[in-house]
Order: C-alpha cells, then sequence, then structure tokens
C-alpha cells in the first residue's frame, strides 16, 4: 500500500511540476492558437462612437473629433485615401452646405490581437452602422461599414464603405 501511495505522491508531482502549453495571447480566455478576441464593448469602441458623435447631429465639434485621431491618421473614404486635414475639409465643406449627419450602429465590436500588426497596433474596431443625412427637410439613410486601427487611444488609421449617391443627390 505504501509503495501505491508513494507511486500516486510521485505522479502527481511530476505533473504539477511539468509545463503546461500557455496560450499565445494577451488575454486568459482567448482559446490557445487563437490570433487574439473579440469584444463588443471596450474602450476603443467608445472612442469611435465619440470621435462619430462629434460630427453628429449638427454638432460640428471638429476640435474634439481630431483629439480622437493621431496627427498622422489616415482615411480610406470608399477607398480614396486621405488626411486627416483633407477628412477635417470634407467635413467643413458639409457643414457650409447645410448637411448634417446622425448615426445608428447596428453591431460594432473590437478585436484586440495577441500580437501587434505592421503598424503596431493591436486593436481593431469594426461598426455596421446607418448614416442618416439631413439637408433642409430632405434626409437619405446610408449603410456605412467603418473600421478603425487603433494604438495608444487615437485612431490611427480608418476605413468607410458607403454608397454616396444619396448624399450627392442631398447637396443638389
Amino acid at each position: 500500500m505504501k509503495k501505491l501511495l508513494l507511486s500516486f505522491l510521485v505522479s502527481a508531482t511530476l505533473i504539477a511540476c511539468t509545463n503546461q502549453p500557455k496560450a499565445d495571447t494577451a488575454s486568459a480566455n482567448a482559446p490557445l492558437r487563437s490570433y487574439g478576441v473579440g469584444v463588443d464593448s471596450s474602450a476603443n469602441i467608445d472612442l469611435i462612437k465619440k470621435s462619430n458623435s462629434c460630427i453628429a447631429d449638427v454638432k460640428n465639434d471638429f476640435d474634439t473629433y481630431k483629439t480622437t485621431y493621431s496627427d498622422t491618421a489616415v482615411f480610406h473614404d470608399n477607398g480614396k485615401k486621405i488626411t486627416l486635414n483633407d477628412n477635417l475639409a470634407i467635413l467643413e465643406q458639409w457643414k457650409k452646405m447645410g448637411l448634417s449627419v446622425s448615426f445608428e450602429y447596428n453591431a460594432s465590436w473590437e478585436d484586440v490581437l495577441n500580437k501587434p500588426d505592421a503598424k503596431g497596433s493591436s486593436n481593431h474596431v469594426f461598426c455596421y452602422l446607418t448614416a442618416t443625412f439631413k439637408k433642409g427637410d430632405k434626409t437619405a439613410s446610408v449603410a456605412m461599414f467603418q473600421a478603425d486601427r487603433v494604438k495608444d487611444g487615437k485612431i490611427i488609421e480608418e476605413w468607410v464603405i458607403y454608397d454616396s449617391a444619396p448624399i450627392t443627390e442631398l447637396l443638389k
């Protein structure tokens, strides 16, 4: 009996001392060998919503809007690459033309990667939203997809895909 107990104790000690495989992840909840985790609420999702709210509902708080982006942020507006200053110029033009926008979020989530990507970001926020543009008594609703690369609490790159035809019609 002593030999059996001694064998059990030695086996248990060996098992406890062996290195268990660990996940390559920033999150303890991520499955082993995953590239990261997805979350449905985070400070970065709130950052994107804050940024969009600065231009919504005739608010036009461009100073706060600008603080949500890095100085070197790159935008991909329907595939066209522009700078933060270019983007602000477009928003200023909308304001001069009497165009306002509001946003309804249909789905938002963030992917938190285990390792930073080529631009040093581990955080990517994705949103499906409906933008309602208004000029005078005319409105147009546009489905949009927005993806943002976030680093150190700032948006460093943004992609927005949408049908621009309804906006063009409102501006006629």
